[in-house]
């Protein structure tokens, strides 16, 4: 039933100040917060700031409650402390987490600019350009290692330009680094048994290394071949440099004795010119070679076991074959069968010359390699055996 103030004081700032003509803001400096003052009987904001007047005082210069970077209407993004600190958020702090090397400021906040950058300083790692004109160029750099490199997901490790969020582009690099190649690519075709080439078709084997897709003797470059799971190197050999090394070692496509327009050798497991080739028609004037080579390695239609080449193309050539187990080979001796890879045991590859050639304790004809072999009778007594007496 009377004319009142519907409030005990004044909220100074808040709609209805300008009727408080009819009621009184504050009687005691008590009546007043946020460091306002009670001035006729008001609450009012010393000398009046409407606004944060500095982001660095320590003091609430509007009286909103609210002291330097925590006021973010006033103080976001100003500087608030050295080395190029800034509100962000409500707090100063450093803008940055890292240098950029050929900035002005010190990203980092640690009172350097430009540390751990080279001498002159790569100024962008990811511009394409040779900023301090060393002769390396964004990541090749090893100033940028660790630096951004074109994007807040990218960094350059181990002078490559890493994308850690982006998938691999399927062209044979580890573009994510994460030390696996194309694992996000679709794998399909045959393998490309070039050196370097990747792993084509998936199967965790590259290139030479490939034995099912790059058998030994597959080209994997210019004068370069499949050997033994790796490609290596013809030297540019013109011809066949080792009769019995087991190797083509001129890239011609034919392995040490299988070559017969290089190959004039004698050996453990070695050749003649004429051997496994001219079917034994030298009349024997090798010793016994050529029938001791001819026997048996005809048999079938699948692999010759003494002439160097992979008749049935099935990737085994002579003793490497299993169907060549317990047939001859070249020098007289037999393709053993031991349970691993099947090698020629080399025979008494001469048996007219006194010698032990196989090194088994036994010459010439007492040897059983030169049973029935001319000069040698039916059981061993021959002309070497008489002159041995």
């Amino acid at each position: 039933g009377s004319c009142r103030c519907p409030g005990t004081r004044e909220i100074c700032g808040e709609p209805g100040d300008e009727a408080r003509m009819a009621c009184v803001g504050c009687t005691t400096p008590e009546d007043c917060t946020n460091g306002r003052l009670c001035e006729d009987g008001a609450c009012l904001c010393p000398g009046g700031l409407s606004a944060e007047a500095s982001c660095t005082d320590g003091a609430d210069d509007d009286c909103d409650g609210m002291v330097d970077c925590a006021d973010r209407a006033d103080c976001e993004r100003a500087a608030c402390g050295d080395f190029g600190r800034a509100c962000i958020e409500g707090s100063c702090r450093c803008p940055g987490t890292r240098e950029i090397c050929g900035e002005p400021g010190d990203e980092d906040c640690d009172g350097n600019v430009d540390e751990g950058c080279m001498s002159g300083g790569e100024t962008r790692c990811g511009n394409g350009a040779d900023d301090d004109m060393d002769g390396a160029t964004d990541c090749e750099d090893a100033g940028c290692e660790g630096f951004s490199c074109g994007g807040a997901d990218t960094a350059c490790e181990r002078g490559v330009c890493c994308d850690y969020v982006s998938p691999d582009t399927c062209g044979g690099g580890d573009e994510d680094c994460d030390g696996t190649t194309d694992e996000d690519c679709a794998m399909s075709g045959d393998e490309v048994c070039t050196d370097g080439s990747g792993d084509e078709d998936g199967d965790g084997f590259e290139d030479c290394g490939d034995l099912v897709d790059c058998p030994e003797g597959t080209p994997c470059g210019f004068e370069r071949r499949c050997v033994m799971a790796a490609c290596m190197d013809c030297g540019g050999e013109a011809f066949e440099s080792d009769c019995s090394d087991g190797f083509d070692d001129d890239c011609d496509g034919m392995v040490d004795c299988g070559d017969i327009e290089d190959c004039d050798c004698v050996g453990s497991c070695g050749c003649s010119a004429d051997a496994g080739v001219d079917g034994g028609t030298d009349g024997g004037t090798d010793g016994g070679v050529d029938a001791g080579v001819d026997a048996g390695s005809d048999a079938g239609d699948g692999e010759d076991c003494a002439n160097g080449i992979d008749d049935d193309v099935d990737g085994a050539t002579d003793c490497g074959d299993v169907e060549c187990a317990g047939r001859a080979c070249l020098g007289g001796g037999i393709c053993d069968d031991d349970g691993f890879e099947d090698h020629c045991v080399g025979g008494e590859s001469t048996c007219g010359n006194f010698l032990d050639d196989d090194a088994d304790g036994l010459t010439d004809c007492a040897d059983p390699d030169c049973f029935f072999q001319p000069g040698c009778g039916d059981g061993g007594l021959g002309v070497s055996d008489a002159s041995a007496g």
